[in-house]
């Protein structure tokens, strides 16, 4: 299982396009010019158009992200400091409050003898990063950064998936973070947004051309979702956020109106690796 996370996008400003599901077109930020990747894999594989980020905002949607669930303290606290109402910051899966008592989902999944590997995603381990670390890429960019680009993240995982590959040893389980779709505004000496997020598309695609041409293709399934859905309106909800599904064993060609938040990304990774739910 490969889940690639990646940084604040609605559905209809990505995928408001596609006929195949329910979006309007005034909303569309990114046309196939920024994103052929996205609408390409979407339109070959499964997506859903149901999909509703469970955060608001860039902590509590990284909180899920990781575990599935936010504690009380995490989602009163953190919308006090992104607000700009001085609270002071919160260092999450660290700060004892901010610790979910069901755990961060990798080690769950590391404490049930499941296989994983980090590429980013220091929330996961923060508490016990010590104990953890041989489960994390060293060097791999865990932050969203001006500088880092997704395509280079990209080659990072590539170049650490074939090594894995000639040894017989792919993680049952990869976090893979690619946040370059939240760009960095208009400031001068920054990338245009349009740039960052056609550099994450770029990003992507990589990731699943590897992927997708591996021996291990056929057991594989690539969950592709954002932490949250800042960027961009919805004609539907605010919280709606684009969600693909790629792998063999999906429907090709699929669009879901299921109702799907993040833990039920996590439930069919715990279905499929054989793991025990983390939380009810």
């Amino acid at each position: 299982v490969f889940l690639i996370m990646k940084e604040n996008m609605s559905y209809d400003a990505t995928l408001g396009d596609l006929e195949e599901g329910r979006g309007n077109p005034d909303f569309v930020l990114w046309d196939n010019d920024v994103v052929p990747n996205h609408k390409k894999l979407a339109r070959q594989f499964a997506f859903s158009d149901a999909f509703y980020t469970d955060g608001e905002s860039s902590i509590a949607g990284h909180q899920w992200a990781m575990a599935a669930i936010e504690p009380d303290f995490m989602l009163r606290s953190w919308l006090l400091e992104y607000s700009g109402f001085g609270f002071p910051q919160i260092v999450y899966g660290s700060t004892p409050d901010s610790l979910p008592d069901s755990n961060f989902f990798m080690p769950h999944l590391i404490e049930n003898g499941i296989s994983v590997r980090a590429y980013g995603g220091l929330e996961h381990f923060v508490s016990t990063i010590v104990q953890h670390a041989d489960a994390m890429m060293p060097g791999y960019p865990f932050n969203l950064t001006r500088e880092d680009r997704d395509e280079d993240r990209a080659d990072m995982f590539i170049g650490e998936f074939n090594e894995f590959l000639a040894e017989g040893t792919v993680r049952n389980y990869n976090y893979i973070f690619l946040p370059n779709d939240h760009g960095h505004g208009l400031g001068i000496g920054r990338e245009t947004p349009r740039s960052y997020v056609a550099d994450n598309d770029v990003g992507l695609g990589k990731v699943v051309d590897a992927i997708s041409h591996s021996e291990i293709w056929g057991e594989s399934l690539i969950m592709v979702f954002e932490d949250d859905a800042q960027s961009g309106y919805d004609h539907i909800d605010k919280h709606r956020s684009p969600c693909l599904m790629i792998s063999p064993w999906v429907k090709h060609k699929y669009v879901s109106s299921v109702t799907y938040s993040m833990p039920n990304l996590h439930k069919t990774a715990e279905l499929i690796l054989g793991a025990p739910p983390m939380t009810r």
